[in-house]
């Protein structure tokens, strides 16, 4: 039983609308306040060895727990982290007892960077909230959770079908 043709332009619509509100929601992220000498590319990797160091409560990462963390293939996490050496935010050595393994420590200034951004970040956010509206808020996290959880279901669904 299918839909008629007006249901069928106001589905067509909607998908089309949903579609592009989607695309625009990427691009938020360049939106964001961002004045650093890294890339956004960068940034996320070095927030996430800043986040492993605090989470283990250590001063250094290895690569590979960068690696699993981010689900990034160790290639491409070792050429971010080249550049972020680069710029002076992250050191990089290899540990003297095994020589396989790479630890990875942040610098002062990776450091200033994440704290810097992140203070950045907290306080776009907190505007947002003010003008966008809690009620609205809670209501946009609520709607994206779950066409999160539909997405997936969706997923799951086509993956037992194959």
């Amino acid at each position: 039983m299918g839909l008629n043709i007006k249901e069928d332009d106001v589905l067509a619509s909607l998908k089309d609308e949903l579609m592009k509100t989607m695309g625009d929601a990427k691009k938020m992220k360049s939106l964001l306040p961002w004045r650093h000498k890294i890339s956004q590319s960068e940034f996320f990797l070095l927030g996430q060895i800043h986040t492993l160091e605090e989470e283990h409560d250590t001063s250094y990462v290895y690569v590979s727990t960068i690696s699993d963390s981010l689900q990034m293939s160790m290639p491409a996490v070792s050429q971010v982290l080249k550049t972020l050496e680069e710029k002076n935010c992250i050191t990089r050595d290899v540990l003297k007892n095994d020589r396989r393994k790479v630890i990875v420590k942040t610098t002062q200034e990776g450091r200033e960077i994440i704290v810097d951004a992140k203070k950045n970040l907290d306080r776009m956010i907190s505007k947002m909230i003010y003008t966008v509206g809690e009620h609205d808020i809670h209501e946009f996290i609520r709607i994206i959770n779950k066409m999160f959880t539909v997405a997936e279901q969706l997923t799951n669904e086509g993956n037992d079908q194959t």
